[in-house]
Order: structure tokens, then C-alpha cells, then sequence
């Protein structure tokens, strides 16, 4: 058995350091792992994904240990198995592993490419560690040319370890997939700081203090253009450009060129000297300025290759991806094949924009002419592909978010037309290298946005006064509701007809008043004032001068209850019908005979007066019926028959609290506008319950209620007391109606119609002053959507309208380039 060398000894402390580290960052992760899916669930409105986070958070918890424990006994496993195999050393049967033996299904395959795609970016990101790291770790293990994907600490043998851990779990594989979502978001920065502690640690050690960085293994002598792949040309373009190192604009670039590669690399790179259709090859300003002379228009400068551009320039602007026509050229066959690949790809960027249903089609031809200039552009600039602000791709968005506001007819004869031929026309005469350009014409494009959205609003000004108003009226009723409620709601011997008049028909006037006057107008305090009298009105007179006071204010009541009837548009039957009941009580309490001289009182006129004068009533009656005991009592006892009692008075009304039910909408004369409208303050209620009302709970709360009623009797005239409701709201809790934080004007949502089972985005355009209703519009000012808060929250709830992380299909480049992308995928060798 070979003994171990220092060299052995430092590679072991080198592998115990960086698992230590990892596995505190994998504790770390767990740690954080409840609050952290917690508020991720909370956050997102995807209902699956915040249950899928639930789940996760769930199994992190109950799997902890076996996930850190077979992460670090896989981890030392691999990082040996690597080591021994650069050492050529023979692997043993521990080596082996029957998980390596499995059958691979469609999960398996995805889950382990999702892990490779996490270790590629690892790599990235960890690159200039990495780098020294191979070189040291080469030194330590006897081979200097040793390979990236062969060094035990590479990020591959990372995941791998973290891939069998999360594996044995035995979790769904969605589940596993958040999971490679947490090491992406709390394990990362802990492996690039343990790169370079491992690296310290060997420097400390001298192995290799001086790093020569930037040079790749398979470099040879510098060899000819032509005799260099296309992957090579850009990594040499990105390096004269001084992006080397972590993710660059080349990035996205060099991705769509990889998938591009296989279909059209197999006929080898051309000579020296030649582009890809073995003539001469043309590059650089010179290739820049016959695209230019093209652009323009300026065939003359074209010599020979004039009648062949021609034809395909005048199809710039017919839908006609002239991009593709201009590769079978000699422009084309000139073109080296980097410039040959960024022509591809402008060219299919194009086949996207044309295909886009979002576009209209006369848009699209207006679009086509900038496919020239987009060409230079992306030859010129990779950073068009990953640079969200640079100018020509912001340009492209514009248009994108002009067509979007524009109808699906839009044409030559629309107003808007001539005004966006010129700007691009301004774009494609214009631009020969500067950018400043495409600034230029998309700040006035921009405009004609600011000036499609002000459009939008003014249309929308009439609904939002609307929304107001119906607001104004649902408040209206509330308080008027109030009002009633607090004059009414305890009063045990009110007659019914008053009542039902009241609550049926006098808050009608008071809703009419508020909404129309406010509540600090004169009229509204009369309305409310003649409430006051007409109750005071009723009460019973214990004298002589207190009838005929009321005499003598009857008939102004009369003449304001008229005035309030003709103002609230109360049919003539119903207002004729209690205005009879009304003289039949004034009737009776005019005509009762003094029962026992009492003390002259002021006639009561406010609620606290009438309660104070009921009281005193009822003391009245209890000493008469305490008299009339003591008289029986002494009959009985002088043997004399006892005095037949009175006759009963008659039986008092039923509480009226039934009567205040002001659940149904009220419907009154529109005090706003012309006809009826019905107002409900439903859309006032913030509150929900957190369970229904079923019958075991209102039996419950109204049995509560009897008995509290039977210990102590209500008393006529007393403050409002509502018999069952106070024992409901006991037994059922409310909650405020809660939407998201974001549910702001201007926030995007996508809108389920529940009978074409479509949905539609919207944003949500207005918000009335009490936040109870909210008005959602597209981007053409079409309303979609128009409701109260409640009725927001519940639809929200059953998912039929979701919040969107921001506007839908923002950027028109974004929107095509994933097209590319998908179309590649499907056209990829499996």
C-alpha cells in the first residue's frame, strides 16, 4: 500500500475544510428555510406554487437530518471517487453506489438536468476560484493538465452530493426542484467563499502562490480565423472587449449560437480569408457601410450585387423577412460566421415579431423595416440580446407596447399611422453608427403612449364619477341606517306601522339628503329632526297642557313627514296608508282621560327626552299595581270581597328590532341623474365571516338573546338594544376584508371570465375615495372589470381574478426571444 504524502495529507485537510463549510451553509439553509418558504407562500398569488412551498418548508422540517447527514457522507464519497480517478487509483466496491445502477425515467432525466444547469452556473459564478483551484488541486493529485470536470471540489460534485441527499427524502420531484431553489438562494455565496479559503489555505501551504489566470488548457498556438470555431471567435470578441470573467452581454448570444451550431456547422469552417460562402470575406466598418448603403436605399453603391439586393430590399416593409433572403447573397456569402450567425438569429427574431398575434399587422410591416438597422446593431453590440436598456431593444419595446393599445384593424387609414411611418422612416434614414437615434425616436413614440393613455382616462371619467356617486349613496345609507337604528332599535311600544314607515320609506328621504346635501346640510338635520318629532309625537300625554301641545305641533309635523314623502317619491298608497295609521294614534292619545294629576312636564322632543318620559310611565304603572295588591291584601283580611282589577291594558307591541333589517337594497328617486336606483351598503361592509351562519349558531345566539331579554325586560323608550344581533356577533368572529399590499392603481391582474373560461389581463385603472370599488381596464380603454371590495376579495379567492408580478407581455424583444428559444428546443436532437 503506497504510504501518503504531505501532499495527501494537505488534499484531506483541503476536502474536511470545504465539507465543514458546506454543511454549515447546508444547516444555515434549514434554518432559514420555515420563514423563508413561509413568506414566499404568502407572497405569491399562484395558489399550486404557495402550496408547494408549504409542502416544502413541511418536509425540510420533518427530513433534516437525513438530508444533511447523506449530503455530507455523499460529498466525501464523490470528492474520494474523483480524487483516486485522477490518481489512477483502483476503486473499490466501496466506491460504487446502487442509486448509479437505477433505471433513469422523464423526472430523473429533468431533475438531473435542473442540478447540471445549478453546477454550469456555479461554475460561472465561481470561475476565478475555480480556475486557481483546478491548477492547485493539479499539483496536489500528480496531474498538471488535470480537467475542470475531473477536480473533486468542482460544483458538479456538489450537486451531485446534494442531489442524492434531497433524493432521499423520497419527496415528489417538485418538491426537490424547490429545493434546488433553496441551495441556489442560501448556498451559493458559501461555495465561492470556500474556493477561496481552500485556495488560502494551499497558497499558505505553497502550492502555486502565483496564479497565471485567463488561460485555457486546450489553447494552442494563436492559428487562423478560419481555423477557429464559432465558439472560439466570440470567446476571443468577448475577451477584446473586456468581458471575461463572470456572466456577460455575450451570454444569451452564445446560447442561442450553441443551439443554432449543430444545424448548420457541418460543412466546416471556410478557408482563410473568406467568409461563409467561400467569398472574400468582408467585415468589420466595410461590412457595416454596404449594410448601411442597403439601409438607405443607395443601390448605386452596390456595383454588380445592385440587382440582386434590389428585389429584396423593396420587400422590407411587405411582412417579407428580407434578413433571410440577404444570407443567399453575396453580401451574405461575405460575412464571416460569427456575423453569419448574429444574421440567423436577427433573422429569426424577425420570423417572431411577424408571427406575434399581439402585433397588429400593419404595425408588423412598419417593424419590418428596421430589420437593417437591427442587423447592424447585433454585429456591432451583442449587449442588444442581454442589455434590458439598450437603446435598440428598448425601441423595439416601445413599438411592441404601442401595438398593444393600438385595435386589431389598425391600418394606413388609422390617424396614428402616417405619424409612426415617419419615426420609423426618421430611424431608417438616419441611423448610420451613433444610437442616439434610436433614443430619439423612441422618446417620441413614447408620447404618442402618454397620449393613448390620457385618452384612456378621459373616457374613463364618466364610470369613476359613477363609482363615486353609487359610493356617496351606499355611505348615505349606512347613515341613515345609523340614525334609525339609534331612535328606534330599543323601542318597545313604538307601533308597528311607524316602524316599517321608518325603515321602509322615511330612510329613503335620508338617503336621498345625504348624498345629495351632506351630512352637515340643514337639510339633512331636518330630515333627521322630523324623525325626532314624529317619535316624540307618539308618546303617550299624562296631562291636559301636553296634549294639547302636541295639538298644536301636529300639524307641522304633517306638513315636513309630506314634504320628506314628496322628496323621497313615496307612492301615494303607502304614504296615504301611514299617514292614517299616524292620525289613529294621535287619535287615541289625544282622547286618553288623566289617570292621576302628575306634575306638568315638557313635551319631550329629543330621544333621551322620550326615554326619560317612558321611564317615568312605567313608575306610574308599578305604584298602581302595588296599590291594588295592598287593597286585596286588606279586603282579604276584613272578610270583604276583593276588587275586580281593572281591565288589562292592551297587550304592547312586539320588540320592533325585526323591523330594522336593512339588508335589501333601497330603491330611491337618483338623486345624480334621471329614474330609480337601488343603493346598498353591502359594498360599506369591510368585514367577513370567518364561518357561516348555520342554524346551530342562530339558535344559539337567539336562545343567548331570550334569556338576557327575560332577566331584564326592555324597557319602553329605552336606548336602542337589538334583541338576537349583539349574541350573533358573540358567536361569530368578523374579519376586515384584506387585499394584497400591491392591489394599487395601476397593478396588473388577469381576470377569469367565468363563462368563456378565458383570461384576460387588466389593470386596475381606479380606486374610489373609501377604497370600496374598483375599476379594471385594458389597454385599449375597454372596462373588463368593475366591483366592490367584498366582492373583489371573494373573487380573488376562488382564484377567478389573480395578481400579476407586473404588466404582461412588457417587452416585445423579451416575448420573441423566448419564441426563439422554445423553437429551438423542439428542433433540438433528442
Amino acid at each position: 500500500m503506497p504510504q501518503n504524502t504531505a501532499f495527501d495529507t494537505l488534499l484531506v485537510q483541503s476536502r474536511d475544510l470545504f465539507g465543514d463549510k458546506l454543511g454549515e451553509a447546508l444547516a444555515h439553509m434549514f434554518d432559514s428555510t420555515d420563514a423563508h418558504l413561509s413568506e414566499l407562500a404568502t407572497k405569491t398569488t399562484d395558489k399550486d406554487l404557495s402550496k408547494r412551498y408549504l409542502e416544502t418548508r413541511d418536509a425540510a422540517l420533518a427530513n433534516r437530518e437525513t438530508i444533511e447527514a447523506q449530503f455530507k457522507q455523499r460529498l466525501m464519497s464523490e470528492f474520494d471517487k474523483r480524487a483516486n480517478k485522477v490518481k489512477k487509483v483502483g476503486t473499490s466496491l466501496s466506491d460504487f453506489s446502487l442509486d448509479e445502477l437505477s433505471l433513469v425515467g422523464e423526472d430523473d432525466l429533468n431533475e438531473t438536468l435542473k442540478f447540471n444547469d445549478m453546477a454550469a452556473k456555479l461554475r460561472r459564478y465561481c470561475e476565478d476560484e475555480l480556475s486557481a483551484l483546478d491548477q492547485r488541486v493539479g499539483v496536489l493529485l500528480g496531474d498538471a493538465t488535470i480537467e475542470s470536470e475531473d477536480n473533486p471540489f468542482g460544483p458538479q460534485v456538489i450537486l451531485d452530493a446534494y442531489k442524492n441527499a434531497v433524493q432521499k427524502a423520497e419527496q415528489p420531484i417538485e418538491i426537490r426542484m424547490v429545493f434546488l431553489k433553496l441551495f441556489d438562494d442560501h448556498v451559493a455565496d458559501t461555495v465561492r467563499s470556500s474556493y477561496k479559503e481552500v485556495n488560502d489555505l494551499l497558497v499558505e501551504n505553497g502550492i502555486l502562490p502565483k496564479i497565471r489566470y485567463g488561460i485555457s488548457k486546450s489553447e494552442s498556438k494563436d492559428r487562423p480565423a478560419a481555423e477557429k470555431s464559432l465558439t472560439e471567435l466570440m470567446a476571443e470578441k468577448a475577451k477584446a472587449a473586456g468581458q471575461e470573467g463572470a456572466p456577460s452581454p455575450q451570454d444569451m448570444f452564445a446560447q442561442l449560437a450553441q443551439m443554432m451550431a449543430p444545424a448548420g456547422g457541418a460543412g466546416g469552417p471556410p478557408a482563410a480569408g473568406m467568409g461563409i460562402g467561400n467569398i472574400p470575406l468582408v467585415q468589420g466598418a466595410q461590412l457595416m457601410s454596404s449594410l448601411t448603403q442597403l439601409q438607405v436605399g443607395n443601390l448605386a453603391a452596390m456595383g454588380a450585387a445592385a440587382a440582386e439586393l434590389g428585389p429584396i430590399l423593396a420587400e422590407a416593409g411587405n411582412l417579407t423577412n428580407v434578413l433571410k433572403q440577404l444570407k443567399g447573397t453575396s453580401v451574405g456569402g461575405s460575412m464571416s460566421q460569427v456575423d453569419a450567425m448574429t444574421l440567423d438569429i436577427v433573422a429569426m427574431l424577425f420570423d417572431e415579431i411577424f408571427d406575434d398575434p399581439k402585433v397588429p399587422i400593419a404595425l408588423k410591416g412598419l417593424i419590418g423595416h428596421l430589420q437593417l438597422p437591427m442587423l447592424k446593431v447585433a454585429i456591432a453590440d451583442k449587449d442588444l440580446f442581454s442589455g434590458k436598456n439598450h437603446p435598440a431593444r428598448q425601441l423595439l419595446d416601445t413599438l411592441g407596447q404601442v401595438g398593444l393599445r393600438l385595435p386589431a384593424d389598425f391600418g394606413a387609414e388609422h390617424p396614428l399611422f402616417p405619424k409612426l411611418e415617419a419615426f420609423i422612416k426618421e430611424l431608417v434614414d438616419g441611423f448610420q453608427e451613433k444610437m442616439e437615434i434610436f433614443d430619439t425616436v423612441r422618446a417620441e413614440l413614447q408620447k404618442l403612449i402618454d397620449e393613448s393613455d390620457a385618452t384612456v382616462a378621459k373616457s374613463m371619467e364618466a364610470t369613476e364619477k359613477e363609482m363615486e356617486k353609487g359610493e356617496r349613496l351606499a355611505l348615505a345609507k349606512v347613515a341613515a341606517e345609523e340614525e334609525i337604528r339609534k331612535r328606534v332599535g330599543g323601542q318597545m311600544q313604538i307601533p308597528r306601522p311607524i316602524v316599517r314607515f321608518l325603515a321602509l320609506q322615511w330612510i329613503k328621504y335620508l338617503v336621498i339628503t345625504y348624498a345629495r346635501d351632506g351630512k352637515d346640510s340643514e337639510s339633512w338635520k331636518g330630515a333627521v329632526s322630523t324623525m325626532d318629532e314624529l317619535l316624540s309625537s307618539i308618546v303617550p300625554k299624562a296631562t291636559l297642557e301636553e296634549r294639547r301641545g302636541l295639538a298644536r305641533v301636529i300639524p307641522g309635523l304633517l306638513k315636513r313627514l309630506k314634504t320628506g314623502v314628496s322628496g323621497a317619491g313615496i307612492e301615494d298608497a303607502v304614504s296615504s296608508a301611514f299617514f292614517v295609521e299616524l292620525m289613529k294614534v294621535h287619535t287615541e292619545i289625544m282622547q286618553t282621560k288623566v289617570v292621576a294629576p302628575v306634575a306638568a312636564a315638557p313635551t319631550p322632543t329629543t330621544a333621551a327626552e322620550i326615554a326619560a318620559a317612558a321611564k317615568a310611565s312605567v313608575k306610574v304603572e308599578a305604584e298602581k299595581a302595588e296599590a291594588a295588591k295592598a287593597e286585596a291584601a286588606k279586603a282579604v283580611a276584613e272578610g270583604k270581597p276583593v276588587p275586580k282589577p281593572a281591565p288589562p291594558a292592551p297587550a304592547k307591541p312586539a320588540p320592533v328590532a325585526d323591523e330594522l333589517d336593512f339588508t335589501a337594497p333601497v330603491e330611491i328617486n337618483n338623486p345624480f341623474g334621471e329614474g330609480k336606483v337601488e343603493v346598498t351598503s353591502d359594498d360599506l361592509d369591510f368585514s367577513a365571516t370567518t364561518q357561516e351562519l348555520g342554524p346551530d349558531v342562530i339558535a344559539a345566539a337567539k336562545q343567548a338573546s331570550a334569556e338576557a331579554n327575560k332577566a331584564e325586560p326592555g324597557k319602553p323608550g329605552a336606548p336602542a338594544r337589538p334583541a338576537a344581533k349583539p349574541n350573533v356577533q358573540k358567536a361569530i368572529k368578523r374579519e376586515t376584508v384584506r387585499l394584497p399590499s400591491a392591489m394599487i392603481m395601476g397593478a396588473w391582474v388577469e381576470i377569469l371570465d367565468v363563462d368563456t373560461e378565458a383570461r384576460q389581463p387588466a389593470r386596475l385603472h381606479y380606486v374610489s375615495p373609501l377604497k370600496s370599488h374598483f375599476l379594471f381596464v385594458d389597454r385599449k380603454g375597454k372596462k373588463v372589470f368593475e366591483c366592490s371590495r367584498s366582492m373583489l376579495a371573494r373573487r380573488m379567492k376562488l382564484g377567478e381574478v389573480t395578481m400579476l408580478e407586473g404588466e404582461p407581455d412588457e417587452s416585445l424583444f423579451d416575448r420573441v426571444v423566448s419564441g426563439i428559444f422554445g423553437k429551438l428546443r423542439q428542433t433540438a436532437p433528442a
